[in-house]
């Protein structure tokens, strides 16, 4: 797969949910950035009609795909966002399996 790195243009910061605790006993979920290079530099495209297709009845809700740079930061227990938008992080693909560019599958929140 050829990878344009020109095309990772848009900015986006990883996300990782805090859980903690209220003063009624129960729980609160925060997202905030993770602590170690939370910044990414991506290519985030809209998934077609034909590409919706070609995922199994799991990845049904993928709306968008980015490619970036490989980062073990990068998880689907984590969230991206452009600061405007937020995104689960539905399935990773290490391309070509060299932890040098990872496709994202995500579902805009």
């Amino acid at each position: 797969m050829q990878i344009a790195i020109g095309k990772m243009k848009y900015k986006m910061t990883i996300e990782e949910k805090i859980v903690g605790s209220d003063a009624g006993g129960g729980t609160t979920e925060v997202w905030q950035a993770i602590t170690s290079n939370p910044d990414i530099y991506v290519d985030i495209v809209e998934i077609t009609v034909t590409e919706q297709a070609k995922f199994s009845q799991i990845l049904r809700q993928v709306t968008h795909k980015i490619i970036t740079r490989y980062s073990p930061e990068i998880t689907t227990n984590r969230r991206l966002t452009d600061g405007v938008n937020n995104f689960q992080i539905k399935a990773i693909e290490n391309i070509d399996a060299n932890n040098r560019f990872l496709i994202c599958y995500l579902t805009k929140l």
